[in-house]
C-alpha cells in the first residue's frame, strides 16, 4: 500500500488534471483516479486506527481489576418496579 505522502501527492496531481482538463474524458478519467486514491486513503486510515487502538483495547480487556472499586448503584425497589410495570401494562 502506498504511503500517506505518496497518496497525498497523487491527489494533488489528480486535482491538477481535473482543473486543467479540456475534454470530458480527461475529467472523467481523473475523477475515477481520484475515487481510487480516496479508497486507498480510507483503507490506510482504517489500518492506522486499528493498529493504534488494538493495544488500548487489549490493555483494557486484560487490566488488573483486583484494585477496582465496587460500584453499588442505587437501584429502585422491587415495589417501585412492579408499580411501573403495572402502569405500563394498563395502558
Amino acid at each position: 500500500m502506498a504511503g500517506e505522502d505518496d497518496l497525498r501527492e497523487r491527489l494533488r496531481k489528480i486535482e491538477a488534471v481535473i482543473v486543467g482538463a479540456g475534454m470530458t474524458g480527461e475529467r472523467e478519467a481523473a475523477g475515477a483516479a481520484l475515487e481510487r486514491v480516496k479508497v486507498e486513503l480510507e483503507r490506510a486510515l482504517r489500518a492506522h486506527l486499528q493498529g493504534a487502538t488494538a493495544p488500548i483495547i487489549h490493555d483494557a480487556v486484560h487490566a488488573n481489576t483486583s484494585d477496582a472499586e465496587e460500584v453499588n448503584p442505587d437501584l429502585p425497589s422491587i415495589g417501585f418496579l412492579e408499580a411501573v410495570m403495572d402502569l405500563c401494562a394498563s395502558k
